[in-house]
């Protein structure tokens, strides 16, 4: 599903530039192709997805029994001067750090259903390295029982929770699912399974309701992707934290950090975060103390410590 809609953003931004400035669509027209990957660098910032609409209009000729030559001079032309001007790969984001998460839960007030349910939704997100699309729907409308957490899918035992995952990216069928364990920690500072336990005991919701949802002067109230993301803009700033690079996409890159981090061997950190590819490694991020480990451990070979 996601990469039908991919393609079809794609194909509406190339179908209304065409008509817009009145430009051949058939058959396959080099100039007006070229006009708009040219209009696109503009907007994009990476070369991978001036690539991507790229694929995606050879794919959408190809579906009218047409083909697009891009061995042609011209988009050889267009593509080297386009790898000058955007970069080679997409703009990395700042993972969030478990001091962020501990500030967080310290200055979230408990009686604040909005505020609990988000550090409660961002810790247990972070250790289970769960995406956005797994924490909370777009809208309270579009939640998917199929697709998002509900509140059952979270289970609390004497060990710790386990988050149960019948979708992810890597999973859009719904063929298998996903366990996620995260163990207590026996610190009251961060100890995500105790934290999720109170929320759940303070807030009480339906097994099938959308995990970090609550009811409220008998009104239910489910958080969203918007939700999300302007609580965690919101508790940066009142932690003092610049929020320049971090977005909800940090939360799952700051939660695969730390367990590289603190010597999780890559089988599994591939499978706790249900990768099927090597693509892990563009969540991980190396801070400055670790890459200061790399001459540290020099010395200590060298016998210099």
């Amino acid at each position: 599903p996601g990469t039908v809609r991919n393609f079809k953003t794609c194909w509406t931004a190339y179908l209304r530039f065409a008509i817009t400035h009145r430009l051949q669509l058939f058959p396959p027209c080099v100039d007006t192709l070229v006009r708009f990957y040219t209009s696109l660098t503009d907007s994009l910032r990476a070369f991978r997805s001036l690539q991507n609409y790229q694929s995606a209009i050879v794919l959408f000729y190809k579906l009218y029994g047409m083909e697009v030559d891009m061995s042609l001079v011209q988009y050889k032309l267009l593509n080297m001067a386009a790898r000058k001007s955007l970069s080679t790969v997409p703009a990395t984001k700042t993972p969030l750090e478990p001091e962020h998460i501990i500030r967080f839960i310290e200055l979230a007030d408990p009686n604040n259903p909005f505020e609990f349910c988000f550090v409660t939704a961002v810790t247990v997100g972070f250790f289970a390295l769960l995406r956005r699309s797994n924490i909370c729907p777009p809208s309270p409308k579009s939640f998917d029982p199929a697709k998002h957490l509900c509140r059952s899918d979270v289970l609390i035992d004497q060990d710790g929770l386990v988050v149960s995952l019948r979708w992810t990216k890597t999973n859009q069928a719904g063929s298998t699912v996903f366990h996620i364990p995260t163990a207590r920690s026996q610190n009251d500072r961060l100890d995500p399974p105790s934290l999720f336990e109170t929320f759940t005991q303070r807030y009480p919701a339906l097994p099938s309701d959308p995990c970090f949802s609550f009811y409220m002067h008998q009104r239910h109230y489910v958080m969203t992707h918007s939700d999300l993301a302007g609580l965690l803009t919101h508790f940066l700033g009142r932690a003092g934290v610049s929020t320049e690079g971090i977005t909800t996409h940090s939360i799952r890159k700051g939660g695969a950090s730390v367990l590289h981090r603190a010597g999780t061997s890559i089988p599994a950190l591939k499978q706790h975060g249900t990768w099927l590819s090597d693509s892990y490694k563009n969540y991980v991020h190396f801070n400055t103390k670790d890459k200061l480990a790399v001459t540290k451990n020099v010395y200590k070979f060298l016998n210099l410590t």
